[in-house]
């Protein structure tokens, strides 16, 4: 059984308040509960977002993705299976918030900024969380 299915107290939850902060939609992507939103940055850039619920939620947090376009294999902050590196893994242990799925996008958000500075600067304009 899905999580959302024994769960739909925490679904309805996570519904209202990614609501209130995205016009994400929600859908199955692989058989997992997903995100799906395009985000433009401030330097006017668009990029597909997703943010999937691992089988574990909510004792794992929610992971991001870039799906389109592609990001530059060599960028920093980034796990092998693609899924952006948002906070130290501590951290999950202390912050509640790292397992709401609004947070996450928020963290995506400035992921997005601070990569799209390292393209033009060749620099991560924030200090590495790992």
């Amino acid at each position: 059984m899905k999580w959302w299915q024994w769960r739909p107290d925490l679904l309805s939850r996570e519904v209202s308040s990614m609501k209130n902060v995205s016009n994400a939609r929600l859908e199955l992507v692989d058989n997992h509960l997903a995100w799906v939103e395009w985000i433009t940055t401030n330097f006017g850039e668009t990029y597909g977002v997703t943010i999937v619920y691992p089988n574990r939620y909510p004792k794992s947090p929610p992971q991001a993705f870039i799906i389109e376009p592609e990001i530059d294999d060599k960028a920093p902050h980034r796990f092998l299976d693609g899924s952006l590196c948002l906070f130290p893994p501590e951290d999950i242990y202390t912050n509640p918030n790292l397992k709401r799925a609004k947070h996450i996008r928020g963290l995506a958000c400035f992921w997005l900024f601070c990569y799209t500075t390292y393209r033009e600067t060749g620099q991560w304009p924030a200090p590495s969380t790992h």
